[in-house]
């Protein structure tokens, strides 16, 4: 009998079951519903069209639909679900909208609303015909706005990366710096954002795009990759620098293009991994030349990884243009205006030749160039992707008593950092090319911060203190000085650096580096941050018309004066502080922008480092309590 009762207990258990999971479970829904949210950053002030949830938590289903589709449209693409944003005229004022998600979990349903509010179009919204119109508004000079809202129609998208896409009027392409949620290649419609300028491009940023029209066709512009070659431009002559300014808005080279190209790895490039993937095209014999005529693939594109999977191979590109650098790190020391191109197709691979194996394995280096100590150095005697032979000779035989090519041990002399240059030869078939690299061996020089311009691309340790510091979840940047100048760092790994605070003394170890514009820095070559010292006092200089020059870069200074924006906008980081006749730029973190305006027309106090960003020198306060109000309490 007890048997009996057990076996009906166990069988009404498992009918309960059955039915709770059929009909679903009370609880399992309230937690679906309680994780359910919108993707988007502040739903009081939602501007761009952003994705909706379907799938929930212990397999409830949402459906989701709006009480104003004019304003927040629901629209599957694909099977994904979206709310497509349009922002109501100004004269409309801003739109209250509710969103709700219908959510089903067996025979179990309830509803979840969500309230967003769309903001209405800026008054001085600037409706323009097309992008040429749009390169010639007057932004980012002297007394003019660093942004622009615009309203762009009847454009057709030609290409998506995963952080902007490109849009073209029929004539011309460009870029629209906003994440595309919701959008496809082909998709035709109306453009509202904010033209703005980056490192002298014209693009379209915080942008909506409102699709009128789908599967619209574009083509692709047949181009030679000689027409992008602007690694002989030399940016530090007026004429360098205006032939790259304008390649940067022409119509000409700004497009959709078609080519053929070998891709070729350069893993002896020094920009970092996502820096190394080269497309090369042919010189005037019909050759590559992987050092010539090139471009850079662009990362933020889904098709950028697969391109290594070609290495060495012909192959056929669909890309968009997406930026010309003045000055892309290549090889060691050497930095030139390089064009990367956003990769939106690849097709028809050749077949491997020999050629394309020696280009697979061109770029060869040396893992290790600094010995302070007594070592072993790794010589690479066969390429990477095809084991193409390399051979390995010193330049000067009397460095044998530094380095044994035979056994590769590394000898420091006390005393002595040397300076031994090797010479490493690859050859297949015709084909053969000789690098040579520096090798250092003893231990680092000592410098102060004003030698920093005869130690660029030189790794070496020097001391100084902390005067603004900034951490990320894996990184930190920072400046630092001691008695005779001082040094931005950037992108040293947190675990490098340990916890380190303002005030703190840093010994550091690191390759000097120098951008564009000629301003010193440290990052990611840096070999080791070891603290000293801490609660050090630095004493900023007080900023003056001959104190706010290039040589004062990288120092703590401070100023007292009259805080105004450069523009209306309201995400526009640049400020101005302003003393009797003398002006001096400020320029802030982004989520600082909206407590600043708040002081716009008050005097404050401004204790920052004198730094740069782009091809301005300003201020760079990097923490909130660097700009203090100093207007009078009542």
């Amino acid at each position: 009998m007890k048997k009996i009762l057990t076996m009906i207990t166990a069988l009404l258990l498992s009918i309960t079951l059955v039915a709770c999971t059929k009909d679903g479970n009370t609880e399992d829904l309230k937690d679906a519903l309680d994780r359910l949210d919108l993707a988007v950053t502040d739903a009081n002030n939602v501007k761009a069209s952003f994705e909706l949830t379907t799938d929930l938590a212990h397999g409830a289903k949402a459906v989701w639909t709006s009480n104003n589709t004019k304003v927040a449209e629901i629209k599957d693409r694909k099977g994904t679900i979206y709310a497509i944003i349009e922002q109501p005229l100004h004269s409309e004022g801003e739109k209250t909208v509710d969103l709700v998600a219908t959510v089903t979990l067996g025979k179990l349903k309830e509803d979840k609303k969500f309230t967003i509010k769309v903001p209405s179009l800026p008054e001085d919204l600037r409706v323009i015909s097309n992008i040429q119109a749009l390169r010639a508004l007057e932004i980012g000079g002297k007394d003019q706005p660093t942004t622009i809202p615009v309203k762009l129609e009847n454009v057709t998208i030609v290409g998506i990366d995963d952080d902007a896409y490109y849009v073209t009027d029929g004539t011309d392409v460009t870029l629209v710096f906003t994440t595309p949620v919701g959008l496809e290649v082909g998709d035709k419609g109306t453009l509202i954002g904010d033209a703005a300028i980056y490192y002298d491009a014209f693009q379209v940023s915080n942008a909506g795009f409102v699709v009128k029209e789908v599967d619209q066709p574009v083509t692709a512009k047949e181009i030679s990759l000689k027409t992008y070659n602007f690694l002989d431009v030399n940016i530090s002559t007026d004429a360098g620098k205006q032939k790259v300014k304008e390649a940067k808005s022409s119509s000409e080279l700004l497009q959709l293009v078609k080519f053929t190209a070998r891709v070729v790895m350069r893993p002896d490039f020094t920009g970092g991994a996502n820096y190394i993937t080269t497309l090369v095209g042919t010189d005037e014999s019909g050759k590559y030349n992987p050092d010539a005529n090139f471009v850079l693939s662009y990362y933020k594109q889904k098709n950028h990884e697969k391109l290594a999977d070609y290495n060495g191979k012909v192959v056929t590109i669909t890309a968009t243009v997406r930026e010309l650098r003045d000055n892309r790190a290549l090889t060691t020391g050497v930095s030139k205006p390089v064009f990367s191109f956003s990769i939106q197709k690849i097709e028809a691979p050749q077949a491997i030749d020999d050629a394309g194996k020696y280009l697979a394995d061109y770029g060869f280096t040396l893992s290790t160039v600094n010995f302070p100590k007594n070592d072993t150095i790794k010589l690479p005697a066969e390429g990477l992707a095809y084991k193409t032979p390399i051979t390995w000779e010193l330049v000067n035989a009397a460095d044998s008593k530094y380095i044994d090519l035979a056994t590769g041990k590394v000898t420091v002399e006390d005393g002595i950092r040397a300076e031994v240059k090797l010479k490493g030869t690859m050859t297949l078939g015709a084909n053969t090319v000789t690098k040579e690299f520096t090798v250092y061996v003893g231990d680092y020089v000592t410098i102060t911060l004003d030698k920093l311009e005869e130690n660029i691309n030189k790794a070496v340790r020097f001391k100084g203190v902390v005067t603004q510091l900034r951490v990320s979840k894996t990184d930190v940047e920072f400046y630092i000085q001691d008695e005779k100048g001082g040094v931005y760092a950037n992108y040293i790994a947190t675990s490098k650096t340990g916890e380190i605070k303002v005030g703190d003394e840093l010994e550091i170890v690191a390759t000097i580096e120098k951008n564009h514009l000629g301003y010193k820095f440290v990052g990611k070559n840096t070999v080791s941050v070891k603290k000293v010292s801490s609660a050090k006092v630095v004493t900023p200089i007080a900023l003056t018309e001959e104190t706010y020059v290039a040589s004062t870069v990288g120092k703590l200074v401070d100023v007292t004066g009259i805080l105004t924006q450069a523009s209306d906008s309201e995400k526009d980081r640049n400020f101005i502080v302003t003393v009797g006749e003398k002006s001096y730029k400020v320029y802030v973190l982004a989520d600082e922008v909206t407590s600043l305006r708040l002081l716009a027309g008050k005097t404050v106090k401004i204790t920052a480092v004198l730094g740069s960003y782009n091809s301005n020198l300003q201020l760079v306060p990097i923490q909130s309590n660097q700009i203090i109000d100093m207007t009078p309490k009542a």
